[in-house]
């Protein structure tokens, strides 16, 4: 981050490298940080939370930004308790390595359940079917939000065949993800808004999601996500 600097760095340069399991190492001696969860305590290992960081020693500061330009409120937020607040979502695990999830912004929350737009994406864009995708949250009565997928298929879907290929959708999901990460709402779209660097512009997103779901212009695929009850 910008923010961040040279102030905390954590890379991973030790082996095991946990190649695919989105493990970015662990923190050096100049570096101090906390995971916390959305009171404030530290996370248990394998759970996730907020990376905070700061530099060790007399100067947690040091390396890191000096300050919003003007903003002098979103300066002391950033810092809140002496930490830096990165907004990265992350876990640790046993050995102490430290794991991306999502950043906090992008995290969809379902009855009390976390869960990461990107790790969604990502099983979603294993399907053959699906050339691009992007994940949202869009309001929900009872959960507070939803999983919502806004899909650009490889090949244009007719209406006759929208309901049948979103079921398909949230079936491969089902078989790779807990049942709660599943999108509950398929959309379809010719193109998901882009920065000029080819990110998903998220706010934008968020807008297209809950514009759809709001005129019935997706398949509501919620009836499929049951919980399976342990034998």
């Amino acid at each position: 981050m910008t923010e961040t600097g040279a102030g905390a760095v954590v890379i991973a340069n030790r082996e095991p490298r946990k190649v695919g399991t989105a493990c970015f190492g662990a923190p050096g001696a100049r570096v101090e940080c906390r995971v916390i969860g959305e009171d404030g305590r530290d996370v248990s290992v394998g759970e996730p939370g907020e990376l905070l960081v700061r530099c060790a020693g007399e100067a947690p500061r040091f390396g890191f930004f000096r300050e919003y330009l003007k903003d002098p409120d979103a300066t002391a937020q950033a810092w809140s308790g002496g930490y830096f607040h990165t907004g990265d979502i992350v876990s640790i695990d046993a050995d102490g390595d430290f794991h991306f999830i999502d950043r906090k912004k992008n995290v969809i929350r379902r009855s009390g359940e976390n869960i990461s737009a990107v790790e969604v994406e990502s099983v979603l864009l294993q399907h053959p079917g699906i050339g691009s995708v992007g994940v949202t949250a869009v309001p929900d009565d009872v959960r507070g939000d939803e999983v919502m997928a806004c899909v650009v298929p490889r090949v244009a879907v007719n209406e006759l065949e929208r309901d049948a290929y979103a079921r398909e959708l949230v079936g491969f999901c089902l078989s790779r993800l807990a049942y709660f990460k599943a999108p509950g709402y398929i959309g379809f779209c010719e193109r998901l808004p882009l920065t000029a660097t080819e990110k998903i512009q998220r706010a934008q997103l968020r807008e297209l999601g809950t514009s759809l779901v709001a005129a019935g212009a997706c398949v509501d695929t919620r009836s499929l996500k049951k919980r399976i009850p342990v034998k």
